[in-house]
């Protein structure tokens, strides 16, 4: 009696450890793939957040070197201007790329009646959107504040 008492508790102690087994392995599984989606989904907020950053600094760059001669551009915002062109070309969307690209050939052939609006526009309308704002319509306004004297 005690034989057969001591083969049931075996069979059962080993059944236990067969089910511990299979939750762990499940539980570490579990763990595993959601380590992923976590990982896949951080790379992705990362991307968004850098390509924002840049973006909204072209932005930024791009308005403040608009309405301006060519004279106060070279003189001290014509490197930012640069930089938010190759920042675009770098982050931009496609239609961002040939906007930017159009304005380079106005400004390379001397045509500094190049106008950077367009490109402002999409470019805040793309911003709004990845931040979750509402789309403005109308192409932005420069306001320029002039010395006098």
């Amino acid at each position: 009696m005690l034989a057969i008492l001591n083969g049931m508790f075996r069979l059962e102690a080993n059944r236990m450890n067969q089910e511990l087994i299979l939750t762990i392995i499940v539980a570490f599984s579990g763990w595993i793939i959601v380590h992923q989606f976590n990982s896949r989904r951080d790379a992705n907020n990362k991307r968004k957040e850098i390509r924002l950053t840049y973006l909204m600094a072209a932005y930024r760059n791009l308005e403040n070197a608009s309405s301006r001669t060519k004279e106060e551009i070279e003189k001290g915002i014509g490197r930012e201007f640069e930089s938010s062109i190759a920042d675009i070309q770098l982050f931009g969307t496609e239609k961002q790329v040939q906007m930017a690209l159009a304005i380079i050939h106005k400004l390379s052939n001397e045509n500094s009646d190049a106008s950077v609006g367009s490109l402002l526009s999409n470019l805040r309308n793309e911003l709004r959107k990845e931040l979750g704002l509402k789309i403005i319509s109308n192409e932005p306004v420069h306001f320029r504040v002039k010395k006098n004297g």
